[in-house]
């Protein structure tokens, strides 16, 4: 799913321009590190993740 997503919007910023894939480049892995990180903590703790902003 989430490579469909990804896809769809390399698309949609070779169309708008750079801006949107540097927002992509920004986001994308730091959302998936992120989500990574908190199932990781959740699996080894047993605890609620903790959110970083």
């Amino acid at each position: 799913m989430s490579t469909q997503v990804l896809d769809l919007y390399v698309a949609f910023g070779n169309r708008r321009g750079n801006d949107t894939v540097h927002w992509i480049l920004l986001v994308v892995p730091r959302n998936r590190l992120s989500n990574r990180g908190l199932t990781k903590d959740q699996m080894s703790t047993g605890r609620q993740p903790v959110t970083l902003s």
